[in-house]
């Protein structure tokens, strides 16, 4: 999950429909309000596991199977792919002195048999410098 810069929108990723959903929040009662249109991601390879948001407001969706993670804007177009080499991408999040690097975490191929192809590096946490900057993430305590 995470937030639009404004707080006013919440995404979650809904891995079996492979969707993006999103709802109008309000932060004063940290209330979900209406369901918006979810961004459909079906036609990507892979699923969507983690994502996270960046100052522009444009998600970053990592692809469980898919060895990448994708950049949409807020209405779903795809502005980008950041492609590593493994193919279980979990998740990703922005960091570094200008919150400019990208993370990306992936997890061994042992955890999907059907993987038949070697991959060394999977596992491991990668580095992407994008033409994006992320923010500061939120600390919601609820009451």
């Amino acid at each position: 999950m995470d937030w639009s810069p404004n707080c006013e929108i919440v995404y979650y990723i809904d891995t079996p429909t492979k969707q993006v959903r999103r709802f109008k929040f309000d932060l004063g009662s940290a209330a979900l309000g209406q369901e918006l249109a979810p961004i459909d991601v079906s036609a990507c390879t892979g699923a969507p596991d983690g994502m996270c948001t960046d100052a522009a407001g444009n998600l970053w969706v990592a692809f469980w199977g898919g060895g990448q993670v994708r950049n949409f804007s807020p209405e779903g177009e795809l502005l980008g792919v950041v492609a590593v080499p493994a193919s279980l991408v979990t998740n990703c999040a922005f960091g570094g002195a200008d919150l400019s690097t990208l993370y990306i975490t992936t997890a061994d191929v042992s955890h999907m048999p059907s993987i038949t192809t070697d991959e060394p590096l999977a596992g491991s946490l990668f580095m992407a410098e994008v033409r994006a900057k992320g923010k500061l993430q939120y600390d919601f305590i609820a009451s």
